[in-house]
């Protein structure tokens, strides 16, 4: 589990609407990597979260918040819109994750490292190794993710870009294989027998 705290609270956002298509139309957060869900693993690395929303038809542990996206399966946009509608009154910062992470744990301890709430930007990212930011690895200020989503408007088929690309957002450089996601029936063999990329 994550020993790893943010310097002030924060809430988590955890998007698991995806239809999971690549892998055969699996439910990714239900795919089982290291003894335990992916979806488990994504929510022990925000274990120091105030409150754990879950955007999906997933279950979850006893105090987790479950909600989803209207409709199902519109997107990730829409799917954080609704995490931050369950979530009511968000702490000052809220982590916004994927469920099909590879190795949350490692990749949140390292944002949560990087943050500094006295930076006057609108959250922090991390990147891959061609520096591009992964807006589901990504912590970010309530009140930034308020107003992006009101610029949105109706969020439904909208992309993670249309929602968080005119934010002032700090990179947080990072390998690929820290923010590897599972996509494929490949990628999710070779992390289930832990072959390195």
């Amino acid at each position: 589990m994550s020993k790893a705290s943010a310097p002030v609270p924060y809430d988590a956002v955890i998007v698991a609407g995806g239809s999971g298509e690549r892998l055969g139309g699996v439910s990714k957060p239900d795919l089982v990597v290291r003894q335990a869900r992916l979806l488990d693993h994504v929510l022990d690395a925000v274990a120091t979260a105030r409150s754990r929303v879950v955007v999906g038809a997933v279950e979850v542990p006893d105090g987790v918040i479950r909600t989803s996206e209207e409709p199902p399966r519109s997107g990730p946009a829409a799917g954080v819109v609704a995490g931050l509608t369950a979530l009511g009154e968000p702490a000052p910062f809220v982590a916004l994750l994927a469920s099909d992470l590879a190795h949350p744990v490692p990749a949140v301890e390292r944002l949560l490292d990087a943050m500094d709430p006295a930076q006057p930007v609108d959250g922090w990212c991390l990147t891959d190794g061609d520096d591009h930011l992964q807006w589901l690895l990504g912590i970010y200020r309530a009140a930034s993710l308020r107003e992006a989503t009101t610029r949105l408007g109706d969020p439904v088929n909208r992309s993670m870009g249309a929602l968080l690309g005119s934010l002032d957002l700090h990179a947080v450089p990072a390998d690929d294989e820290l923010v590897a996601d599972i996509d494929t029936p490949a990628d999710l063999r070779r992390h289930q027998q832990g072959e390195p990329t």
